[in-house]
């Protein structure tokens, strides 16, 4: 039993990305009903030496809070957080490679795994905590009245969050939705930044919505935020009225 869960763990170690250029050398092993009590002292070693590594990125600091970072509905700190980074992002892509400004930003609570990080440090592996998938950001054109029906299905008490965009709500239904300050416009074309996962069909948010367009960034969200964070240093999370209920 311990051949094939020696075997497994070989598999997974050629599978890990290459932190840094090696060669591998493997050989099979027969897995039979034998166990085996020993166990092979350099391949130890050689875990060992890869955790120990992969330690060492994980607990870079690239940034400091002086609140912990919450998420929560119908906003919190945290994806507040997140949602400007997208927004901010996409826009600087959209503005170089589409010609035009992202208009507003859009994430989903279930994709941010790590609902909690404490006032202090903030490390690289708080952010692979938070988004331990690949999900890359994509711009979305699509027109108003789209996106008027995307907010229609959210509730005070089952929504999303979203940057660049102010919701009412009263009696748990939308009473009115802004972007950057403005009524929708149901006629113009308007520009959402998102992830890959939302725009095909992740958690149902965009489903049934008609786009216009879809065009891949090939940003990882993870990369995102680490650089975001890297580059102010000192995060200061807020709550704002993107979201205001009566």
């Amino acid at each position: 039993m311990k051949k094939f869960f020696r075997l497994i763990l070989i598999i997974l170690i050629i599978s890990i990305p290459k932190l840094y250029s090696q060669n591998y050398n493997y050989t099979y092993i027969l897995v039979d009903t034998n166990y085996d009590k020993s166990y092979d002292t350099s391949m130890k070693n050689y875990i060992d030496s890869l955790k120990n590594l992969l330690d060492f990125e994980m607990n870079k600091v690239i940034g400091y809070t002086d609140t912990p970072l919450y998420v929560k509905t119908p906003q919190s700190e945290l994806s507040n957080l997140l949602t400007d980074i997208v927004f901010k992002r996409g826009n600087e892509f959209s503005l170089k490679e589409l010609g035009n400004p992202v208009d507003l930003s859009l994430l989903n609570f279930g994709g941010i795994r790590e609902h909690f990080i404490d006032k202090g440090e903030i490390t690289v592996g708080d952010i692979y905590t938070i988004s331990p998938f690949d999900n890359t950001l994509v711009i979305i054109e699509l027109t108003g009245i789209e996106l008027r029906k995307v907010f229609s299905k959210f509730t005070a008490e089952d929504n999303q969050p979203y940057a660049n965009a102010k919701v009412l709500y009263q009696g748990n239904k939308i009473a009115s939705v802004t972007v950057n300050g403005e009524p929708i416009n149901y006629e113009r074309t308007y520009y959402l930044a998102t992830l890959d996962f939302i725009a095909n069909g992740g958690d149902n948010i965009l489903t049934g919505i008609v786009f216009k367009k879809v065009t891949p960034t090939h940003i990882l969200l993870r990369e995102a935020v680490i650089g975001y964070i890297t580059s102010k240093k000192n995060i200061k999370p807020r709550l704002d009225d993107r979201v205001t209920i009566q």
